[in-house]
């Protein structure tokens, strides 16, 4: 004796569901996504120089960017000498990221470098890319 087999809800044996696949590969993407704009910097975009080797630093760090044409931001607000002091003054930063471009005078990154040593500032760095 034969029995026919039926199928209840599809016509071939042999699909897959593809939302959780779909639904997966969404999440995925979203992930991904959010994921990257937590590296990017806000600020004016520099060319730092390459070095060999080099150090990370904390997150209780403030980051100054000199451009090249000498101008200085802080999260991609331009400041100036004046302000930088009173930024120091007020928010009581222990280490101070200098990001200059390597088109910015020396002297501008000079008279940065001695209002951070004046206000305080313990520890001064200056951004660099690591160069393999």
């Amino acid at each position: 004796m034969r029995f026919q087999r039926t199928l209840r809800g599809t016509s071939s044996p042999h699909l897959i569901d593809s939302v959780p696949l779909i639904n997966i590969v969404f999440l995925l993407l979203i992930f991904f996504i959010l994921a990257s704009r937590f590296n990017t910097t806000a600020g004016i975009n520099v060319l730092v120089p390459g070095v060999v080797t080099s150090e990370t630093v904390s997150a209780r760090t403030l980051t100054i960017t000199v451009s090249r044409t000498n101008n200085f931001s802080i999260n991609g607000k331009t400041v100036t000498l004046r302000e930088i002091e009173n930024i120091l003054a007020t928010e009581k930063y222990r280490s101070i990221l200098v990001k200059a471009d390597p088109g910015a005078n020396l002297g501008s990154v000079t008279r940065l470098w001695e209002l951070c040593k004046q206000s305080g500032i313990e520890t001064i760095g200056v951004a660099t890319a690591e160069v393999t």
